[in-house]
């Protein structure tokens, strides 16, 4: 097998008269014929199956093909073919499944079987139809020593019967996927294989006693010549449907009984599906498919077509080099069938065999590669001593500027810290004004906002509890100056001098210092029974799609509990106006309203920590 480029295998066929032999070279994806050799052993007068196999490597010799890899091909009638169905997706196990069907083929036999399957596509009820054949390991063993024996470099073994149908497959590759039964036909010298396909299946697989020889013998007899005169008459006899007096129509009536017996084993065992279908073609392949007359017989017996099968030579169809296309579309794994039956030992060793000369040439490759990376990496490491002493240098100064870089960041650190404050002071005039512009674009024409505060004075208004807890008396008091809105302290607070000093002595981290996030606002609205909360749910959406705003939401009456002086007035006017009746027209509200983003973010202190 050559290492790059093509690749040339030889598919042998050892008939019992004549040595087919067809090289195939692959180049990429495409395969083509670029031999073809034909050995006549009979009339070459060889005796005995070891002369034979001298004179076949002696002949592949003055071909050049002795050394190029070769399949070769075991008669049928040594072998056993059967098609098994399995679970559907079952593709782990299936091995193991082949092994114990290949066990209850085998029978009681004592002896040890070579056996290899190929799953066929689902069909005719199949889920997971698979192809298996089965051949005793002694006749395996013989038959790939004897012919390694000569020098010839088998690769893989194959049955006569699935080279034929890989050359229909590949031949006739649409005919091949009809759903309707069709049977291929190989006539040997001494022996012919029937199979039956349908829609890419293998279906059947059968070896028949009749020969070609068979009809040498006949007209031997009828002529009273030799059987070598005979052979030369048939090859221009031709076979006459009813001709009675022709020897010729005997031989081929014990044909169409073999083979009538063999399509009822066929039908008896296949599924329902096609057991009753009839056959829409014949292939015929082989030596004594050449017999002229013979297609005409067949297509009127069976009543169905019948073609010839092989491959193209000189622009004519050549039926008896079927079997050596097939097993030499199998060597190129082309075969869409191949059932390989070499011996494990012989297959491990050619697989080496072609696997050394890519070692070989990857320790080569290898061995370049590692001197030209050596040489660079010498060569890199020069370059990147040099590079890493001016690099010493080079930071033995930057070192030195560290602790000035270091003292420089803590004290913009420190800056930031001191501007906190400012920056998100400075701001809150902008966002107090954005907040009442909003407000006022938001409210219907009959609602008004009486009181506008940040969250924090808003809870400091709020009366002090008469039964203070302990803890509690040991607080300072909350004034504006920590989250009010303008910084002061708050005037519904009480709070004698020397505690206002101790709070204005008290020292809060910049990072700590109260943000304005939240304010508060409470307005009034006119009454309406049928809808009581919807003008405040409008204003509440309003603001809501506003940017400057987040999720704006009405304060819980809980919250509220405390600030009713910020409505009071109002509800003492309303009385003064209409003795009370105004009072019930008109109903108050009070808002939360966060902003959606704040001007100084809170420093986390983990992060506080680490700077």
């Amino acid at each position: 097998m050559a290492l790059f480029g093509k690749t040339t295998v030889i598919g042998l066929d050892i008939g019992d008269a004549v040595v087919k032999a067809v090289a195939m070279s692959k180049n990429g994806r495409s395969h083509s014929i670029c031999g073809v050799r034909t050995f006549d052993a009979q009339a070459e007068g060889i005796l005995g199956e070891k002369e034979l196999y001298g004179s076949v490597a002696e002949w592949l010799t003055e071909a050049g093909w002795l050394h190029e890899n070769t399949t070769a091909g075991l008669p049928q009638y040594l072998t056993t073919t059967q098609v098994s169905d399995f679970p559907a997706g079952v593709t782990g196990g299936l091995t193991e499944m082949v092994e114990f069907e290949t066990r209850q083929l085998s029978g009681l036999s004592e002896e040890s079987f070579q056996h290899d399957f190929r799953v066929m596509p689902p069909a005719f009820g199949r889920k997971n139809p698979v192809l298996i054949g089965i051949c005793r390991e002694s006749v395996t063993n013989e038959k790939a020593e004897a012919l390694t024996n000569t020098g010839l470099r088998l690769v893989d073994l194959g049955m006569n019967g699935t080279a034929v149908a890989n050359a229909f497959f590949a031949l006739h590759p649409e005919q091949a996927m009809s759903d309707e039964p069709q049977m291929l036909l190989d006539i040997g010298a001494e022996s012919s294989t029937m199979l039956v396909l349908a829609a890419g299946q293998v279906l059947f697989v059968g070896s028949l006693l009749f020969g070609a020889h068979k009809i040498t013998q006949a007209l031997a007899k009828h002529l009273s010549i030799s059987e070598e005169q005979a052979e030369k008459v048939k090859l221009t006899a031709r076979l006459t449907p009813g001709d009675t007096q022709s020897p010729l129509i005997t031989m081929v009536d014990q044909l169409e009984g073999e083979l009538r017996t063999a399509e009822e084993n066929w039908r008896a065992q296949e599924r329902p599906e096609l057991a009753d279908k009839q056959l829409t073609q014949i292939w015929l392949s082989g030596g004594g498919a050449a017999l002229k007359g013979l297609d005409e017989t067949l297509s009127q017996t069976f009543d169905c077509a019948v073609n010839m099968l092989g491959p193209m030579q000189g622009g004519e169809v050549v039926p008896n080099l079927t079997t050596a296309y097939g097993l030499a579309l199998q060597g190129l794994g082309q075969g869409r069938v191949g059932i390989s039956l070499i011996p494990p030992s012989l297959r491990w060793l050619r697989k080496r065999e072609d696997r050394f000369a890519y070692i070989v040439a990857a320790v080569l490759v290898v061995s370049v590669l590692l001197g030209v990376l050596l040489f660079r990496e010498h060569k890199r490491i020069e370059t990147a001593q040099g590079s890493a002493k001016a690099r010493l240098a080079e930071l033995d100064q930057c070192g030195q500027l560290v602790p000035r870089i270091e003292e420089t960041q803590d004290n913009i650190r420190h800056h930031e810290k001191m501007l906190i404050p400012f920056a998100d002071r400075g701001n809150r005039a902008r966002r107090v004004l954005e907040t009442i512009h909003h407000l006022t674009a938001a409210r219907a024409k009959n609602d008004w906002f009486v009181y506008l505060a940040d969250e924090a004075s808003y809870h400091a208004g709020k009366p002090k509890d008469d039964n203070p807890r302990d803890d509690d008396e040991k607080r300072p008091p909350r004034t504006l100056g920590v989250g009010g809105l303008f910084g002061g302290v708050s005037p519904v607070e009480d709070v004698a001098s020397d505690r206002q000093d101790e709070q204005f002595k008290m020292v809060i981290p910049i990072v700590d210092t109260p943000r304005m996030g939240t304010l508060i606002a409470t307005g009034f609205t006119p009454w309406v029974t049928d809808n009581p909360y919807g003008a405040v749910r409008s204003i509440v959406e309003k603001l809501k799609a506003t940017e400057l705003l987040g999720e704006v939401d009405v304060v819980p009456e809980s919250e509220r509990v405390g600030r009713e002086d910020i409505v009071e007035s109002w509800y003492r006017a309303f009385k003064r106006m209409g003795n009370g009746e105004n009072q019930r027209r008109y109903r108050t509200f009070t808002l939360r309203l966060p902003f959606e983003d704040l001007d100084v973010g809170v420093v986390p202190k983990e992060n506080e920590e680490k700077k």
